[in-house]
Formats: structure tokens, sequence, C-alpha cells
């Protein structure tokens, strides 16, 4: 469903609307929803924020400081339930870019690589005439897609400080959020930070903390660092609008942003519950709709085909997403899938279903901990070392224990409305058994036709052909750790 929130959405001048980055769309662009004709295809951007997950203030987050954000909201279409594909960086970014489940191409384990590269959105737009915007850089031209990148995303013109020859599609990765700058000592978070105000610092009191984490100075620490780094990709965006206006195309420009996967901490980022795959996706440009809240199931499968529905060039059926805007807009699923493979070092194996108020998790690999989940490149996060160390104090409560329960659960079930952290699993109790057994049923359809490689060893994959080796992660066995 779409609630407008304001004015009724239509055709506007958006003028006098975010007077700090002078953002104003053309009345000569298009009608709000109208596909705009091949003369007047619109440029389009995408801005993905590494591992941002929906801490931002427009998705409710009171302690946010993201001006920038909200006035795009403001003006824009906030999809306020958008997931990832995965809740790992390089699966998700193989979904992302080819529209295919990571489990129906090969890409579903973390640092692997296929021996094929799938076709991309990028051919696509190039061979309709778009100017493809790749930044040089290794951080924001990020291409972790678990196969050989595209040459076109080579960059040929300095983006993003060179505006490219229009229409152009253009792409900034942001890792300021990244996990690492969280492992960062306190000189290296003030210098990334130094920007900030002393209003936009964050308190570590006033921080909201998930139950399953113990309520200690580090772990407040850590969620308040987190804050304010996104605090900085929102000025980055800010600088990046500003620069396309500067440049003369922000007017005729659509601009995504969106992040990969959750935020960096555990039972986050590389899990499949919420704090994993639920996503910030923020739209604004010619074409989109104002100030509108879109409540209908998204997964970032759909940013491709959306994307080249908006340049005019119809998706192929191969892909897997849909078009969320304008009159090819296809309707809204009833569910949405999300799959969990190795993880560097780790191997586990979980599949999600999602309907927008309950979350499945289907666990393949329940004697697998879910402390164990995590790979050594995680367990140096200052929460989780606090975890730990509560442990040993004996002061963990029976939610926080959770990580540390000798098996995952075979299935979980989640009512995430009244549940939002999702602690209460709901899968052993028999009124829940219709819902139990209505989300069984459509992870088995869909592995069916989508999962088609997720039962097969990595071994094997490599002695097809399909994955020509494992790629810097070394492989371990999961006794052997």
């Amino acid at each position: 469903m779409i609630y407008p929130r304001g004015h009724q959405a239509g055709l506007f001048i958006l003028k006098n609307i975010l007077l700090v980055l002078l953002v104003a769309i053309s009345p000569a662009a298009t009608v709000a929803g109208e596909t705009l004709s091949a003369t007047k295809r619109p440029n389009i951007v995408w801005i993905v924020g590494d591992d941002l997950g929906v801490q931002i203030a427009p998705y409710g987050d009171a302690g946010a400081v993201t001006p920038t954000l909200d006035k795009i909201a403001k003006i824009g279409t906030r999809f306020s339930k958008a997931f990832a594909a995965s809740p790992t960086c390089a699966p998700s970014r193989s979904a992302l870019i080819t529209s295919r489940y990571p489990t129906e191409i090969g890409t579903h384990n973390h640092r692997s690589r296929l021996t094929t590269p799938p076709q991309t959105m990028l051919e696509l737009l190039a061979a309709a005439g778009y100017h493809i915007a790749w930044p040089e850089s290794a951080e924001q031209g990020k291409t972790d897609f678990n196969f050989d990148s595209p040459q076109l995303t080579k960059a040929t013109t300095d983006w993003p400080d060179d505006s490219p020859p229009e229409p152009f599609f253009a792409y900034v990765n942001d890792m300021i959020m990244h996990e690492g700058k969280l492992l960062t000592d306190d000189a290296t978070h003030q210098r990334l930070t130094a920007e900030l105000s002393p209003t936009e610092r964050q308190n570590p009191r006033s921080v909201t903390i998930p139950p399953y984490f113990p309520d200690t100075p580090e772990v407040r620490q850590s969620f308040a660092r987190y804050g304010e780094l996104v605090t900085i990709f929102d000025r980055n965006v800010k600088n990046l609008l500003a620069m396309l206006r500067k440049q003369g195309v922000l007017e005729r420009t659509v601009i995504m942003v969106f992040g990969d996967n959750g935020a960096p901490f555990p039972r986050g980022k590389r899990f499949l519950y919420e704090a994993g795959i639920r996503v910030p996706l923020l739209m604004v440009g010619p074409g989109i709709d104002r100030d509108i809240v879109r409540t209908d199931l998204v997964s970032l499968l759909d940013i491709a085909p959306t994307t080249l529905a908006l340049a005019g060039v119809k998706p192929p059926p191969t892909m897997s997403g849909r078009v969320l805007l304008g009159p090819e807009a296809d309707p809204p699923p009833s569910f949405v899938i999300a799959t969990r493979d190795r993880t560097d070092e780790v191997p586990d194996k979980m599949r999600a279903v999602h309907d927008g108020r309950f979350l499945y998790i289907r666990n393949f690999m329940p004697e697998i901990p879910q402390h164990s989940s995590l790979p050594a490149y995680a367990r140096g996060s200052r929460v989780w070392i606090s975890v730990v160390d509560q442990r040993a104090l004996g002061s963990l409560d029976a939610t926080q224990q959770g990580f540390f329960a000798a098996r995952k659960p075979a299935e979980e079930l989640y009512d995430v409305t009244s549940d939002p952290y999702q602690v209460r699993n709901l899968a052993a109790y028999p009124e829940y058994e219709s819902v139990l057994s209505r989300m069984r049923d459509r992870l088995i359809k869909w592995r069916r036709s989508h999962d088609t490689l997720g039962d097969s060893a990595e071994s094997e994959l490599m002695r097809e052909g399909v994955l020509s080796n494992p790629g810097r992660t070394t492989i371990v066995p999961f006794g052997s750790r």
C-alpha cells in the first residue's frame, strides 16, 4: 500500500525544498509515476551505504542525526519494508547488480568466484545508450560481486568529480559505516568524524541497545560510534547531491539511496534477522512520487529492474526482481526471501521468508551454534568482546545467553510487529502452526526454482566449473576451528 504524507502526489515543481541541497525538479520533466520519453530519460545514481541499516531518522531512529536523508524522504519516496537478498556484502551485491538470487547463480558463498560472470544490468543500460559512471577508487567503486566485474565498471570519466555524458547511470559506494571502521582506535574514529559538531555527536547513554546485548559501556560506545558514522554518511550524500547540482544535472537525475545489508553488529550483518537484512531505501527525482511511504515488500533484487524501467529498458525475464515504479510496475509480492551461506571461513546455511509481519528462518545446519556463525573478523568487535566478557562474569540474561545455545533451532518464527528484535521464537507454539506451515511451504516452493545451487558443496561447484576457486578466504571444516 502507498500512504501519502502531506500534499497529494502529482505534478509538482520542487522548489524551496532542501535549501542546503537546492534540489529542484524541472516542471517539464515528467508527471510523477510516468516514464520519460527517450529524449528525456533520467540520469540514475545509486548511493550504496556499506553496512547501512535502518538506524536513520526516516526509519524511526529518534537519536539519528540524518538531516539530508530526512529531506530526501520528505520530497521523495521511502520504502519502509525493503530487504537485502543476503545479509553479507558480496552475495547481496551480486543479487543487486543481476536481480538474480545468489543461490541460483552460485554467488551465495561469501568470497567465492564464478567462472563465468552472469549478465548484469550494466550491459543492458550501456546497450540502451547510457554512460556507466563508476568510481575508480576501490572503496567508492566497490565491485564485490563474487564474480569478475564487467568492464563497464572501469571508469571512463572521473566520476564523481566530473559529470559524465547524459544520460548516465552512476554508482558510488560509501564505506564510512563498514564494520572495519568500528574496529578502529579512538584516534582514528575522531579523525573519521572530525567534521561533526558537538550537537551531532552521539551520547552513549542515550543510544538504544537491543535486548540481546548486555548494557555495557563498550556496547553503548560502539552504537554511538556507528551513529556518528551514519551522520558522516548523511553529509557525504549531501555533498554528492550538491556536486550534481553544481554540474547542472541534479534536476534530471533519479537518486536511490540504500544499504547493502544490515548494521555490522552480532546478530545483524551475516544473520537473517531483520537487523541483518532490513535496509533503508529512499528514492527522489523526476518521476518519483514525493512525500510518500511505501509499505509493500521490496527486495534489493527489485532495484535493477526498476532502474532499467526508468531508463526505458524492459527487464529480461531472467531477472527475479520486480519493477517498483511507473506504468510497468509489477504487483507487490506476498513475501520476500533472503539467504545466508558460508561467510568468510564459517560454513552455515540459512533461509528466511518475510511476509511483512512474520519472519521465518530455516536453519539447515542447526548443529552450528549462533556464536560459531560469527567469523573471526567479526569476533574482534567491541560488542562481541563485551558479550564474551559478560558471559565469563555470569552477567548475561536468558535472552543474551541465546548466542551460546548449543544448537540453533531448526526453525524460527517471529512476529516482527510485537517482537521487533526477534527474541521470542514462536515456532513451537501450537497457535502459530498454520503460520509456520504457510511460511515453510513458501520456502519449499521457492527453493525448487531459485535454490538450485544452494545444496551443492563449493568443492562440487568447483569440480563442475561453476566456481573457479574459493577466493581469498580459506574454507575450513567447522570442527577444526
